[in-house]
């Protein structure tokens, strides 16, 4: 028998029930599922995340933050991309429409998707255990241990993506993620949570798998990306551990590295050996004083670079030479018409395997400008309410990370215009905003 409410008893709010609740945690799951699988299912889930967090932002009473002025930029990026989309199309009839440029216009979702991260801080949490068990079983389903030791070029496919980087940046985003955790979870003391040593298993589980796969797909570029966030990670060992922790965290690291070397020392080297030496030798050249066009073009028709390397430098070039046509606001979608043009159009490629190069061709230096204010903004509020004592300190690490990996790979790859790269930038934009918000509430609390 269900008892009745009694007369003049308030409901909860929408976000406080049951229902929207589970449907939140359910959407978030699937906002960051792009780290297992290539799909578009993380659009469509910010329909009803941004529905429950508009719902609740308008009816709320007693809590209404303000966005701020990069909350009106991100506002107001949408509506600048979709005018010029509009204005291109206007004065160049013979446009293509350009190539994914609705992803452009993701900001304005950033600032929503912060206050469902705000609305349900205290809840997120219980997302771990999923999320890492279902990167162990999507692990161990497809990474194929097979042909890991052979020195040839042999790239195995891992995790369900469209190529081999993809599922590369997904799976450095899961050893990231395992990282930070396990500093989590190592300063407690084992009577202090339940399951304490099954998640602990878990996470090196998952941490091993994530790396092997990465050897596997030898995605070059998200080896380096990896190298160049390993200082980083070696600080927060120093600093976020203590004591016998950090003793043996670190003889790990050194014998993880050392057995590393000298299991697939030579796969490496096989695999990047003349990409390295091509890439260095190019280096040298642009130092010693020559035109860098000219240098540059050399290079490329000398027919002596690796194909990879080769395929690069073409695309490179190309947008290159789209950029410098408007290096201030770049060409908008008109730069798919201009593509064809290019010295080395028939290269197969519209992606310019380059981020920054995706967004100068577009918006130029303002857009790049924009992004660069906008991302560190993020990060900023971040560290100041981590600072504040309202973030946890390895969630602070795990933005810190997986940002400096995430730049590197987008120094050889598309990722802004990938599913992964753009879920990543919605939960970037979103802990920002979740931290902006998040400082404007603790100042209304009254002080203990």
């Amino acid at each position: 028998m269900i008892s009745k409410t009694p007369e003049g008893a308030s409901r909860a709010p929408l976000h406080r029930t049951r229902m929207a609740e589970l449907v939140v945690l359910l959407c978030t799951l699937v906002l960051v599922s792009t780290v297992w699988v290539e799909t578009d299912l993380y659009r469509y889930v910010l329909i009803p995340l941004v529905a429950v967090g508009l719902t609740t932002y308008f009816l709320r009473q007693d809590f209404f933050p303000m966005i701020g002025p990069i909350g009106w930029a991100c506002l107001l990026w949408p509506v600048h991309v979709a005018l010029r989309y509009l204005w291109v199309e206007h004065i160049q009839p013979d446009s293509t429409g350009g190539s994914a440029e609705g992803v452009y216009m993701f900001t304005g979702a950033y600032l929503t998707v912060g206050y469902i991260f705000f609305l349900y801080r205290n809840r997120l949490q219980r997302l771990l255990l999923p999320f890492f068990v279902i990167s162990l079983v999507t692990l161990l389903a497809t990474v194929q241990l097979s042909g890991m030791l052979d020195n040839e070029n042999t790239r195995v496919e891992f995790l369900f993506h469209n190529n081999l980087i993809h599922a590369s940046i997904g799976a450095g985003f899961i050893l990231i993620a395992a990282f930070c955790h396990l500093l989590w979870l190592l300063d407690r003391r084992p009577r202090e949570l339940p399951l304490y040593w099954q998640q602990l298993f878990l996470l090196l589980a998952v941490s091993l798998f994530a790396l092997l796969g990465i050897v596997v797909a030898a995605s070059k570029g998200v080896w380096i990306a990896l190298l160049a966030a390993l200082p980083l990670a070696c600080f927060a060992v120093w600093t976020e551990t203590r004591g016998t922790t950090r003793l043996l965290l670190t003889v790990a690291g050194i014998v993880a590295i050392l057995t590393m070397a000298l299991v697939f020392g030579a796969r490496i080297e096989h695999l990047i050996g003349n990409e390295m030496a091509s890439a260095w030798a190019l280096i040298v050249e642009l130092f010693s004083g020559g035109p860098v066009r000219e240098v540059v073009l050399n290079k490329i028709e000398s027919g002596a670079l690796p194909s990879t390397f080769d395929e690069r430098m073409r695309i490179w070039w190309n947008a290159m030479s789209i950029w410098r046509l408007d290096w201030l606001f770049g060409q908008g979608i008109y730069w798919e018409n201009l593509w064809e043009q290019t010295r080395f159009a028939d290269i197969g490629f519209e992606l310019m395997h380059n981020s920054y190069l995706e967004i100068a061709i577009r918006f130029g230096i303002v857009g790049l400008i924009f992004y660069a204010i906008l991302f560190g903004w993020c990060l900023y509020q971040m560290r100041r309410a981590t600072i504040e004592g309202l973030v946890e300190r390895k969630l602070y690490l795990f933005l810190m990370l997986s940002f400096v990996f995430f730049l590197v790979t987008m120094t050889s790859n598309s990722n802004i215009r990938l599913a992964i790269g753009e879920s990543y930038m919605l939960v970037v934009g979103g802990f920002g905003f979740f931290a902006y918000y998040l400082r404007q509430w603790s100042a209304t609390q009254p002080s203990r």
